[in-house]
């Protein structure tokens, strides 16, 4: 199995799969029944396990519910060696990662929808700290993400950021932000130095940004990264907010 690929797309594809195995192929399905149920479990418990065996995750619990929030589906795979005699369940308090993405970019559209931000402004109409951020180019002159050979394309160097960067380029990772784990010891460093996790406030945030390259310019391309990080910032700025205040009031 290629642990490399999506467990959200391995496990939708064949829980929609077990679903419909029943249906007639020279029929067209009919609408799913008000209760549903897996009608072959043990092939999703599979794929669970084989992302725990060949060591993508420590562990995984998958719950898939209906529209009425009943456990259609549910198991739990654990690496006994790194967690034993642990218990993991559905009430489970799991730190939920890249999913707060989701969370930030619905407050940003709660904004867009209260008038307090438009997707096409640009971002410094927010963050005026950023108008005069540099974008960083490898050592070939090109960007950083069409770059195979990590070790050449450092030191690099910079230019100045020539396009205007959008609230909808913090949604769709097109901004130029990134993580310290691109592989590229000039930009990954740059990053890990400033200790973002550990600013002491968004205004610090802010300030330890400001100074670092992007790693294309903004619209060029999408590059994963902290982008809606950024948008929380931006959303802050739009409603005079704190984020985690908005996220109380609003989800």
């Amino acid at each position: 199995m290629n642990t490399g690929k999506k467990l959200s797309t391995v496990l939708g594809s064949l829980i929609a799969a077990t679903l419909v195995s029943a249906c007639s192929p020279t029929q067209a399905p009919s609408p799913l029944p008000d209760i549903v149920t897996l009608t072959n479990p043990t092939a999703v418990d599979t794929v669970v396990q084989d992302f725990i065996t060949e060591g993508a995750f420590p562990f995984l619990h998958v719950r898939v519910e209906d529209k009425h929030g009943r456990a259609v589906y549910q198991t739990t795979a654990i690496n006994e060696e790194l967690l034993p005699n642990r218990v993991i369940d559905e009430d489970t308090w799991i730190r939920i990662w890249s999913m707060s993405k989701i969370i930030t970019i619905s407050i940003a559209m709660d904004l867009v929808e209260d008038g307090l931000l438009r997707l096409d402004d640009p971002v410094t109409k927010y963050i005026p700290e950023f108008s005069e951020l540099i974008v960083a180019r490898a050592s070939d002159g090109n960007a950083f993400g069409s770059q195979d050979d990590k070790e050449a394309a450092c030191p690099g160097e910079t230019e100045p950021a020539t396009t205007v960067m959008t609230v909808k380029q913090l949604i769709t990772h097109e901004a130029g932000f990134y993580y310290p784990t691109t592989g590229f010891s000039c930009l990954d460093d740059a990053l890990a130095d400033v200790r973002l996790p550990r600013a002491s406030d968004t205004q610090a945030a802010i300030d330890s940004l400001r100074s670092l390259p992007l790693v294309h310019q903004p619209g060029e391309r999408d590059f994963y990264g902290i982008n809606t990080t950024v948008l929380g910032y931006v959303a802050e700025r739009a409603s005079g907010k704190s984020l985690s205040t908005m996220v109380s009031d609003r989800i």
